[in-house]
């Protein structure tokens, strides 16, 4: 909930870090999970996760709290760099591809170019394994989610 919040916020042009306060906003705020979103933002000019792996110390390394913590660090201190945010929240650890991802489509919706670096070496093509829809090109992909938005 508080993901899909953020992007709709950042893909109306919101901040990254503005987005993730706003979208704790959706939560109760005094769940774990505004909490954690509360403690990336506060530890965002760390340069390690050193605060968010003390307070979560033995929690699941898979668990939503500590990984929406370390998510919203990772995203708000490098919200100009889509390499170094994707860098450092997987360097941080725990659920590190889900991590990754979940921060490069939220840095994606910000409408800043991702660098090339990132989709040339695949040829800005994905292949999947829906029926029908083998292979598709990443600007086929953009005009398919655009209309279906507008």
């Amino acid at each position: 909930m508080v993901v899909a919040a953020a992007g709709a916020l950042i893909g109306s042009g919101v901040s990254l870090a503005r987005s993730m306060e706003e979208a704790a906003s959706y939560i109760p705020s005094d769940s774990d999970c505004a909490a954690a979103i509360g403690l990336g933002l506060a530890a965002a000019s760390d340069p390690m996760p050193t605060r968010i792996h003390d307070q979560y110390a033995g929690m699941s390394p898979v668990h939503t709290v500590n990984n929406l913590a370390l998510v919203t660090w990772g995203l708000t201190r490098n919200a100009e760099d889509f390499g170094a945010s994707i860098g450092d929240t997987v360097a941080g650890g725990w659920d590190t591809d889900c991590n990754g991802a979940t921060v490069g489509g939220l840095w994606g919706l910000t409408g800043r170019e991702v660098p090339n670096r990132w989709v040339d070496q695949w040829s800005r093509r994905i292949q999947t394994s829906i029926a029908g829809c083998a292979e598709f090109t990443l600007e086929d992909l953009a005009t398919r989610t655009t209309e279906l938005a507008i």
